[in-house]
């Protein structure tokens, strides 16, 4: 009986060490998470510029978007439409016109209707297409995913803001993270993930 009660007291202080263990563990990779930020903007509007700035530097861009509604405008970031650097590599993933749960959550977030995010989804869609025409190293990709980050991911730094069900995403914080550190692989995974089950656009296959 006694060495079957020191057999349970074992397992459960085994089971405490192991709990324990995975909460220190989950709090060091958060407190490395948060450590690797560079810079905290309140908006998208507050960190455009450096965006832009960093954009011109980087020989790659790669974005996750669910709209593209502002990443088509050459006003909002000229750098990336920039006609002087037609060898950029740039891709963009998107979510599908087809997508209906993306576009209900986000048309609510936005405070529009299904059918007109719908169509600006559609439009930027279009948009891409036209210049996919001048920039031969563009990529555009579509996806059924539902994102919880719109991400501008660099060369040297990579540009993160979160999809919020009850806030439009421009309206959130936006963070930058530099390269070479945890939370800059991590969204570069969630990138890379994402694009695996996106679809690479073709003219005549929207």
């Amino acid at each position: 009986m006694i060495a079957f009660l020191l057999s349970v007291a074992s397992d459960v202080v085994a089971s405490i060490i192991v709990a324990v263990g995975a909460w220190l563990s989950r709090r060091m990779w958060l407190t490395g998470f948060y450590s690797d930020i560079a810079k905290v903007y309140t908006s998208k509007a507050r960190g455009l510029k450096a965006i832009n700035k960093d954009i011109a530097k980087s020989n790659s861009v790669r974005i996750l978007s669910v709209r593209g509604k502002s990443i088509v405008d050459s006003d909002v970031y000229a750098s990336l439409w920039d006609s002087t650097q037609l060898q950029k590599r740039i891709e963009i993933i998107t979510s599908s016109p087809d997508n209906d749960a993306v576009i209900i959550e986000r048309s609510q977030a936005n405070n529009t209707s299904r059918d007109e995010y719908r169509t600006e989804m559609q439009f930027a869609y279009n948009v891409l297409m036209i210049k996919k025409q001048e920039f031969q190293n563009l990529s555009i990709f579509q996806h059924m995913e539902s994102p919880s980050f719109k991400l501008i991911i660099l060369d040297q730094c990579l540009y993160v803001s979160y999809y919020l069900r009850e806030k439009n995403v421009n309206k959130s914080r936006l963070i930058k993270y530099k390269s070479n550190n945890g939370a800059y692989d991590a969204f570069l995974h969630y990138y890379e993930t994402t694009k695996k089950h996106s679809t690479e656009m073709q003219e005549g296959n929207a």
